[in-house]
């Protein structure tokens, strides 16, 4: 009978792992298609960004830019830009991706019993990286850009330029990926870019310049720049704080997961920012309970110090060195928040 008991609850502890391993994974895809949501919304801060700092005869043209940037990108992502960036096959390049499995998400793993949903959401949260090195250069080009050639740009950029530098550098087989172990394709040790800022914002930064290098400045603006000032700054503030909010997700999403390694190495540099803030062994108690628990050592007992109940522990020695000054001792107790009662070491029992 007891070995009856033992045997199911064995059978009950692997069904609840299985059902807490799938429900973690739930939660990871969930919590990347909510990161890739925040960052998709970057586009709109792009674009009301951009609006108002212009000239109101123009607002149309870059509204459409930066609408047709994400259609044109999803399209160029599809089919060609995750393949060249995530090699999922065998034999992969150091340089830029080959294998035919995420051209087009023609690979096995994106059929319908795919579970989860990991792969499918990956595909939208990398396009969304993708999208926004596209649109950093519509303001840099904003009011001088053909709205064809503009497009063309944006299906190169996101189609083979940007997919072939996250190669490099997110993928494990790139040559200056840190995670590349192949020691005669990886260049020293291979860099790591947490979220992107230089993958994603070096990339888009240089296309922004030689876009402008090339076209140059506007007719006049120069001559007559009280002309060129933007015609609206409500849209501007209002880019400016989608902008931010599609930061949370920006940066917190390039954790990938809330589960395993992603939320250990996450506690591990909240705990090291930490330290690096003044607080070397960790923080405060009331902001560390959440986060690192058990990691706080009593201080330890001063024979020298008569603490009164309820009173702030805190001590400063050099205070009792000091001779009482104008017939107060430690008279800068009140300022320093130390206890009153202190008596000198010969004075302290033993």
């Amino acid at each position: 009978m007891l070995m009856t008991d033992v045997a199911a609850l064995k059978v009950d502890m692997t069904v609840l792992k299985a059902d807490n391993e799938e429900m973690k994974a739930d939660l990871n895809s969930f919590y990347l298609m909510w990161a890739g949501a925040l960052i998709f919304l970057m586009q709109a801060g792009f674009a009301t960004l951009s609006a108002g700092s212009i000239r109101a005869k123009n607002v149309k043209n870059i509204l459409l830019k930066n609408l047709l940037d994400a259609c044109i990108g999803a399209f160029a992502w599809f089919l060609l830009g995750f393949g060249f960036a995530y090699d999922s096959d065998g034999d992969a390049n150091s340089f830029i991706g080959a294998g035919k499995s995420n051209f087009a998400l023609s690979g096995d793993v994106y059929d319908a019993s795919e579970t989860n949903g990991s792969d499918w959401i990956n595909w939208f949260f990398q396009f969304t990286f993708a999208a926004a090195a596209a649109t950093i250069v519509s303001g840099a080009v904003a009011e001088r850009c053909q709205l064809v050639a503009y497009l063309v740009y944006s299906f190169c950029i996101t189609g083979f330029i940007y997919p072939v530098v996250v190669h490099w550098v997110w993928d494990g087989a790139g040559f200056l990926s840190a995670g590349n172990s192949n020691k005669d394709t990886v260049i020293l040790t291979g860099v790591i870019d947490f979220a992107g800022s230089g993958v994603v914002h070096m990339t888009g930064g240089f296309a922004a310049l030689v876009g402008a290098k090339i076209l140059g400045s506007r007719l006049g603006r120069w001559e007559n720049p009280s002309e060129f000032e933007g015609h609206s700054t409500p849209l501007q503030l209002i880019g400016t704080f989608l902008l931010w909010f599609g930061w949370y997700g920006f940066n917190p999403g390039s954790t990938l997961a809330v589960h395993a390694a992603a939320s250990t190495m996450a506690h591990r540099r909240h705990h090291h920012s930490l330290r690096c803030n003044g607080w070397p062994r960790g923080p405060p108690r009331q902001a560390s309970a959440p986060f690192v628990a058990g990691r706080h050592r009593p201080l330890r007992h001063r024979p020298h110090v008569q603490l009164s109940p309820r009173r702030a522990r805190r001590h400063h020695r050099r205070l009792c060195d000091r001779p009482p000054v104008g017939g107060h001792p430690h008279r800068h107790h009140r300022r320093l928040r130390v206890p009153r009662r202190l008596v000198h070491d010969e004075e302290a029992p033993h």
